[in-house]
């Protein structure tokens, strides 16, 4: 975490919210048939031992939160600028993201379908 640059990793997340096509940011597979979703909040929070990002919106594809992690972390780092992670946001190819991160601190909090029609 002291590598981190803080000021970087909140620029970058902040292009989060909006409506955007997230293939370079999902694994190959899943049952989507748009990449396009929207992001209503993206934030990090700071735990004791562990750096959170909490994720909300219309839905998510295929490792597409691991893919933003992994390639948020490498702004944070200085091996990416917030501009060419903002220009991913576009579309793209998976390859041009950054790594994808593990899975194993990964967690579903809860789904909201809404009223029923």
């Amino acid at each position: 975490p002291d590598r981190l640059d803080p000021d970087r990793l909140r620029a970058a997340t902040l292009k989060l919210p909006g409506k955007h096509d997230f293939s370079s940011f999902a694994l190959a597979g899943g049952s989507h048939r748009s990449p396009v979703r929207t992001l209503f909040r993206a934030a990090w929070e700071n735990e004791t031992s562990a750096l959170k990002l909490r994720v909300t919106g219309d839905g998510f594809l295929r490792g597409m939160v691991r893919g933003l992690v992994g390639t948020l972390l490498e702004v944070a780092l200085g091996q990416r600028s917030v501009a060419s992670f903002a220009a991913l946001l576009a579309g793209g190819e998976r390859g041009a993201a950054g790594p994808t991160a593990p899975a194993h601190a990964l967690a579903l909090e809860r789904i909201d379908y809404g009223p029923p029609a």
